[in-house]
C-alpha cells in the first residue's frame, strides 16, 4: 500500500521528492530486525533504532540514513568470526550515525587470526559515519578500502584488535575528523597502499603501535592539528616510501619518537609539530629521506637525533641548540644503549659537514661564530667549534700509517688541531662547564703531542666537570695504549681508578667498558697481545653483566662482552653470547665478517674449553698504591 501511495504522489506532484526524504522506518517497532528495516527503506529515507542491543550483520542500502536513539545505548553487534557489523559497498550517500557497533568474541580468538573483518567495512563508498562507537573488533575497527570518500568524524574507535581506522587502496580519499582512536592493539589510524586523504582534529591515544601510521609509496595523506599520544610505537610514522604531509600535530609522551620517517625513499613534510616528552626521538629519520622539516617544536624528549640536530644547527636554532646541550647537561641522559647523548650532541653538530661536500666548510664556520657573538658566554658553541677544527684535522691526515701521511696533509692536521686548542682555551675560561671541553682537550692533545703530565692534569680537570662523563675516560684511555707510548699495566691501572672514582655497579661497568673498547683496539693484534695490557676478565665479566642488565638494547656491549668471552676461551660464555647475537654483529667491534664468523666457529666447535683465570697476584701494600697513584701524575 505504501508503494502505490508513494507511486502516485510522484505521478501528480513530481516535485515531493523532499518529502520521500523524510520517511522514517523504526526498528522494532516497524519491523523487527535492523536488516529487514533497510531492506525497505528507499534512498533518503531514515531508519531509527531504538535503545537496545540488536544482534546482526547487516549490509548497508545506498542514500539511507541509519540512525541509534543514543549512541551508548543503541548497540548492534555480532560474533568476530560471522564477519562485519555493518558492511558498506559501493555506496556514495548516506550516513550512519548515534551507534555502538561492536563483536564479540574476539579475546577468545588465537593472536595473529586472520581473514576477520572489521567492526564497520566502507568498501568504495562515499557515506557518512558520524558520533559513533566502534570496538572490540576481531580486527580493525574500520576498515575504509577502495574508490571514494568516505567521511568518519566525532566516533570513538578503541579496543579493537588491528588498527581504530585503517584506509587502503589507490583512490580512498577519507576524511577522518574528530575521532578518538584509543587503545588499539595496532595503529590509532593507518593509511597505507596509496591511499590519501586528510587526517584532522583526531586523538590517537594509548595504541599499542603508533598514534597514526603512513606506509607504502604514493601514500600522501594530510595530517593536521592531530593529537598523538602515548602510544606503544610512535606518534605519527612514515615508511616504505611514504609521502605526504604532518603539520600542527602535537606528538608527546610516545614509547618511541615523536614523528618517525623511516625508509631512505620516504619523504614527507613536516611543518609546525609539537613533539613533546617522547622517549625516543622528536624527530627521528634515516639515511636517506627526504624530509622538509620547518618550525616543529622538540622539547624534553628522551633521545637526541643527529640529523635533526644538524638540520636545526644550519637553520641557526641557536635557542633550541642551547637548550638541548643544558638539559643533557643537567640530567647527564643516555639512551637506551648506554651511550652517552651529550657526546653525541656535540658529534652531530662539529662533524656536521659530513653528508655535505667539504666545500661547506666555511659556512658550517660562519654559523659557528654567529652563534658565539650571539651567545658570548655560552660554552656550547665553541665546543661544537673546536670539534669541527679537530674533525677536519684528522680529515685531512687520512687514516693511513704515519709514515704514509703527505707533509701538506700533516701541515694542515697541526693547523686544525692549533686552531682547536685555542678555542677550547678561550672556552674553558667561561663560567659554564662541560666535560666534553676536556675530552677535546685529550683528542687534539695527543695529536700535538702534548706530555703525560699535562694530559692527566686536564683529564683531571674533566673530572671536575663530569665525573659521569665516560667519553672523558675513554678518550684517556686510548691515549695509555701502547701505540701511543703508553707503559705496560697502565691502561688497566687507569681503569681500576676510574672504577673507584665511580662506586659500586657504575665502577664495574666503567671497567668493562673500558676492557672492551680496549679488546676492540686490539682485535688485529691477537688476544695474547691483549692479555698483556692485563685485563681482569672475571671482573669485565661481571661489568658486562650489569651493563646489559641495565642496557639489554646495548648490541655494541654485548657483542664486546662476546669478544672478551672468546679472547679469554670462555666458550660457554661466548657461545650463549653468540647465539644471542645471532646475526647482528657489531662492526665496531669486529671489523670484519669473517673474524666475527671465526670466533663464532670456535664457540659451537665440539669440546668443552672452559675459562681458567690467571694466578691470582698478592694484594698491594699500602705503600704500593700510594706509589702507583703518585706515579700516575708523573
Amino acid at each position: 500500500m505504501r508503494n502505490i501511495i508513494i507511486s502516485f504522489i510522484i505521478f501528480i506532484y513530481p516535485a515531493v521528492d523532499c518529502l520521500i526524504a523524510q520517511g522514517e522506518l523504526t526498528v522494532p517497532d516497524d519491523y523487527p530486525t535492523i536488516q529487514q528495516a533497510i531492506d525497505a527503506a528507499q534512498p533518503g529515507d531514515t531508519v531509527e533504532i531504538k535503545e537496545g542491543t540488536y544482534k546482526e550483520s547487516v549490509a548497508f542500502k545506498e542514500g539511507i540514513i541509519l540512525k541509534g536513539a543514543v549512541r551508548d545505548k543503541t548497540i548492534l553487534c555480532c560474533d568476530a568470526n560471522a564477519g562485519a557489523v555493518i558492511s558498506v559497498k559501493d555506496c556514495n550517500e548516506g550516513a550512519i550515525t548515534e551507534l555502538t557497533l561492536l563483536q564479540t568474541g574476539a579475546e577468545k580468538l588465537p593472536e595473529g587470526e586472520k581473514f576477520l573483518l572489521p567492526v564497520l567495512r566502507l568498501n568504495s563508498s562515499s557515506i557518512k559515519v558520524v558520533r559513533c562507537n566502534i570496538q572490540n573488533g576481531g580486527d580493525n575497527g574500520i576498515t575504509i578500502e577502495g574508490n571514494g570518500n568516505c567521511e568518519v568524524s566525532d566516533c570513538n574507535i578503541n579496543n579493537n584488535r588491528g588498527s581504530g581506522i585503517c584506509v587502503s587502496g589507490e583512490g580512498a580519499e577519507p576524511i577522518l575528523k574528530n575521532n578518538r582512536c584509543s587503545e588499539n592493539k595496532g595503529n590509532g589510524i593507518y593509511f597505507k597502499d596509496g591511499t590519501n586523504g586528510v587526517a584532522e582534529d583526531n586523538l590517537c591515544d594509548k595504541n599499542s603501535f603508533n598514534g597514526i601510521s603512513v606506509v607504502d609509496k604514493w601514500t600522501s595523506p594530510n595530517l593536521k592539528n592531530n593529537q598523538c599520544l602515548e602510544n606503544g610505537g610512535s606518534g605519527i610514522y612514515f615508511g616504505e616510501g611514504a609521502r605526504g604531509i604532518a603539520q600542527n600535530n602535537i606528538c608527546k609522551e610516545n614509547e618511541w619518537h615523536g614523528i618517525s620517517v623511516a625508509d631512505d625513499s620516504s619523504a614527507p613534510e613536516l611543518r609546525g609539530n609539537q613533539c613533546l616528552n617522547n622517549r625516543r626521538c622528536g624527530i627521528y629519520y634515516s639515511d636517506g629521506t627526504h624530509i622538509t622539516a620547518k618550525d616543529n617544536i622538540l622539547k624534553n624528549n628522551g633521545e637526541i637525533n643527529y640529523r635533526q640536530l644538524r638540520n636545526t644547527l644550519w637553520e641557526k636554532g641557536f635557542d633550541e641548540l642551547e637548550e638541548t646541550a643544558s638539559r643533557l647537561r643537567r640530567e647527564k641522559i643516555e639512551f637506551t644503549n648506554g651511550n652517552c647523548q651529550l657526546n653525541h650532541f656535540y658529534y652531530s653538530l662539529g662533524n656536521g659537514w659530513s653528508g655535505y661536500k667539504p666545500s661547506r666548510e666555511e659556512e658550517l664556520f660562519g654559523i659557528l661564530n654567529q652563534w658565539m657573538r650571539e651567545r658570548p658566554k655560552s660554552i656550547t658553541p665553541r665546543i661544537v667549534m673546536a670539534k669541527a677544527y679537530v674533525d677536519f684535522a684528522w680529515h685531512a691526515r687520512g687514516g693511513q700509517w704515519s709514515r704514509d701521511v703527505p707533509d701538506y696533509a700533516w701541515e694542515i692536521f697541526d693547523e686544525k688541531l692549533k686552531k682547536a686548542w685555542v678555542v677550547l682555551s678561550e672556552a674553558e675560561e667561561l663560567e659554564e662547564k662541560d666535560p666534553e671541553l676536556y675530552r677535546l682537550f685529550l683528542q687534539a692533545g695527543m695529536g700535538l703531542g702534548k706530555s703525560d703530565r699535562e694530559m692527566n692534569f686536564l683529564f683531571e680537570r674533566g673530572l671536575e666537570a663530569g665525573k659521569w662523563y665516560f667519553p672523558l675516560y675513554l678518550q684517556r684511555a686510548v691515549g695509555l695504549l701502547p701505540r701511543w707510548g703508553g707503559k705496560p699495566g697502565e691502561l688497566e691501572a687507569f681503569a681500576r681508578r676510574s672504577a673507584q672514582l665511580n662506586e659500586g655497579r657504575e665502577g664495574e661497568m666503567l671497567y668493562a667498558k673500558l676492557a672492551g673498547d680496549a679488546a676492540t683496539m686490539y682485535r688485529n693484534l691477537g688476544p695474547d697481545s691483549f692479555k698483556e695490557l692485563g685485563f681482569s676478565y672475571p671482573r669485565a665479566k661481571q661489568g658486562h653483566i650489569y651493563i646489559l642488565e641495565k642496557y639489554p638494547t646495548a648490541v655494541y656491549y654485548l657483542n664486546t662482552y662476546c669478544l672478551l668471552a672468546s679472547i679469554y676461551r670462555d666458550k660457554e660464555t661466548a657461545k650463549e653470547l653468540f647465539e644471542k647475537i645471532g646475526d647482528n654483529w657489531n662492526r665496531d667491534v669486529w671489523r670484519k665478517e669473517e673474524y666475527f664468523r671465526t670466533h663464532q666457529t670456535w664457540a659451537y666447535s665440539p669440546g668443552t674449553e672452559t675459562y681458567r683465570p690467571e694466578p691470582v697476584k698478592e694484594p698491594k701494600s699500602s705503600f704500593e698504591k700510594f706509589m702507583e697513584y703518585l706515579m700516575y701524575f708523573l
